[in-house]
């Protein structure tokens, strides 16, 4: 390489100090753009963090209700086990159904999945019992009957700029249309709703034996097998295990409310030739315990 008399002397080198082209633009969107990852890394919102700090708020340690006569009470801490996929229902709190609302997708968590592995259990799988405001309770004691809401766990709505609890989300159900439906089986449409309380949000415990035909007022034990029915569309919530779905928490089943127990007189040759009397509508005592529709409160 030649060099300069000059350079050799120790000369500064030759350099132009004329800017072309967008330099003020460029500039300020370098700036702008350090900003703004600065500021998000401070609030914990860029991508790479997000994942960790979803897991991390989902899956932290909650305490349950502990039930000392079995009874389940209205204020109570409760996980709902599937009988049909022994997995516990779950928030997906950052899943958003929409983008205009505060509507947010519920699974089942399978067994031996991170969710169920967290000890006594976890925010997403632990909700809240509450009373419907429109109807007189004359206790505390959640009946077989009675109007009743379910909510997610108040860790999941605390609002991480101000400290605030927002309201919780509610378990919520609506009859089938074009645009709400379950993404996998086409079945009602299940999820957790936000904002201000509505009908589709009230839930009812019906017993499992003799569906149709029971006594109602009588105490929800815990560990019972029990059956969630919407009182809006009368549907039952269930879990079946053929349809799964994928989400940021591994493999789960979908949760939807669909009738699965048929009240028709069907197959009525078929049930006379095994003994059973087809005269009188059969009863579900002898339903077996992994039909979609049955849940055990723990």
């Amino acid at each position: 390489m030649q060099f300069t008399p000059q350079q050799l002397a120790g000369a500064g080198r030759y350099s132009h100090k004329t800017r072309i082209g967008n330099w003020c633009e460029d500039l300020a969107i370098e700036e702008v753009k350090l900003n703004d990852f600065m500021s998000n890394k401070r609030n914990g919102t860029l991508l790479t963090m997000q994942a960790g700090i979803q897991q991390e708020t989902s899956l932290q340690p909650v305490p349950l209700t502990f039930a000392r006569e079995g009874i389940l009470r209205f204020g109570d801490s409760i996980k709902i086990q599937s009988l049909a996929t022994n997995g516990t229902l779950a928030c997906n709190i950052f899943e958003r159904n929409s983008q205009d609302g505060e509507s947010f997708a519920a699974s089942c968590a399978p067994a031996g999945s991170k969710t169920t592995k967290v000890q006594p259990s976890c925010a997403r799988n632990t909700f809240v019992l509450e009373k419907w405001p429109k109807y007189n309770y004359p206790d505390d004691i959640l009946r077989v009957g009675q109007p009743f809401l379910l909510g997610c766990n108040p860790s999941l709505r605390v609002d991480k700029k101000s400290g605030m609890l927002r309201n919780l989300a509610y378990l919520s159900s609506r009859i089938v249309d074009t645009n709400r439906f379950a993404k996998m089986s086409n079945h009602q449409e299940v999820c957790f709703q936000g904002g201000d309380l509505k009908y589709s949000m009230v839930w009812t415990a019906v017993n499992v034996a003799n569906r149709r035909y029971q006594t109602a007022g009588g105490p929800v034990m815990a560990n019972q097998p029990i059956v969630f029915s919407h009182k809006a569309t009368n549907t039952p919530l269930a879990c079946d295990p053929n349809y799964s779905c994928l989400n940021d928490f591994g493999n789960e089943y979908e949760v939807a409310g669909h009738q699965y127990l048929k009240y028709g007189k069907t197959l009525n040759l078929i049930n006379e030739k095994d003994g059973l009397c087809t005269v009188a509508p059969q009863s579900t005592s002898n339903v077996p315990s992994s039909k979609p529709y049955l849940t055990r409160c723990t």
